[in-house]
């Protein structure tokens, strides 16, 4: 290894070889630019960047069909309603209210949806 291909760590005193720098260099640039394919807006294109999505709960593995399908409010991260079932697929209190919530079947609600984001901090 020729004096070109080390240089010293002046923090810790190793010794480091430089001779694949290149190689790396390269490799780096490549994982670069494949990540600016995942991310359109930070390739320059006219596409924004999506935020995170949040999805209320419970998941849909999580629904019990034996309960009331209306979601309810679960500290602004969404529930479903712990009631059994009455005559329909809802309980007896939800038959006969509007869904503010939705069901937990289906999405929730535009507006219920930015309040729950808003309630839990997360920003839109």
């Amino acid at each position: 290894k020729t004096a070109q291909t080390k240089v010293q760590a002046a923090d810790r005193g190793h010794a480091c070889d430089l001779s694949k720098a290149g190689e790396l260099e390269v490799a780096l640039e490549e994982v670069i630019s494949d990540e600016e394919m995942l991310l359109p807006a930070a390739a320059g294109c006219d596409i924004p960047a999506e935020r995170p999505v949040f999805i209320p709960g419970p998941k849909p593995e999580e629904v019990r069909r034996d309960f009331c399908m209306a979601r309810i409010w679960g500290n602004g991260y969404g529930r479903q309603c712990n009631r059994r079932r009455a005559a329909t697929d809802l309980c007896g209190i939800h038959e006969c209210k509007h869904l503010a919530h939705g069901r937990v079947d289906e999405p929730v609600p535009e507006a219920k949806l930015r309040e729950m984001e808003k309630a839990l901090g997360i920003s839109t």
